[in-house]
């Protein structure tokens, strides 16, 4: 393969991609040709999944190789579920500056398990409504991180449910014991926190 690394980059050309589909150019991917398509592939631009022929069985181990040579060096993990679900990861690159940005940092607040109740729920309705512009970008917190000062299980459950039950900004739990993050994960089962 003519891969070069820049900048821990793989940089692939559409040849590399070329080499791995079936070459048929029927169309079926909604460009006139197999060398178009992998162009597109090659951009970000298409997902190889568009060509219905590379999904047939034989040609299974030639998707399985664009597969791996197409995954992002940071796997993408989702935060949350529903419309505030915040996808972290899924970078091409380790570092902003070799490639692209894709899913923008994702930016916390925390609370603790420390804090009286109603500082929590005040907190947490602050993180929701505050939004900032910077170079016309509008930032917003994203997620709110719960962390246990106290390591105590009932402490740190009680203050995940109390956000939880305030907001529907994913969470991110912060507990150096097992076993009271686990009590955390019990108290919002259908979250899906980080």
């Amino acid at each position: 393969m003519t891969e070069k690394k820049k900048a821990g980059l793989k940089e692939l050309s559409p040849i590399d991609i070329y080499k791995l589909l079936p070459k048929i150019n029927c169309k079926e991917c909604g460009f006139d040709n197999c060398m178009a398509f992998a162009t597109k592939i090659v951009n970000r631009e298409v997902n190889i999944d568009a060509c219905p022929p590379l999904l047939k069985k034989e040609h299974e181990k030639s998707y399985l190789k664009l597969k791996e040579m197409l995954k992002p060096a940071v796997k993408e993990v989702i935060v949350g579920v529903g419309e505030k679900a915040k996808k972290i990861g899924g970078k091409l690159v380790m570092h902003r500056h070799e490639f692209t940005y894709t899913n923008p940092t994702a930016i916390a607040i925390d609370v603790t398990d420390e804090m009286p109740e109603n500082e929590v729920v005040s907190r947490v309705q602050k993180a929701e409504k505050y939004s900032f512009e910077y170079i016309g970008n509008i930032l917003k917190l994203d997620l709110i991180a719960v962390r246990c000062l106290s390591d105590d299980a009932d402490k740190f459950k009680a203050a995940v449910k109390k956000v939880s039950e305030s907001t529907k900004l994913p969470m991110i739990l912060c507990a150096l014991n097992p076993s009271v993050a686990e009590a955390g994960l019990m108290a919002a089962p259908k979250a899906r926190p980080l």
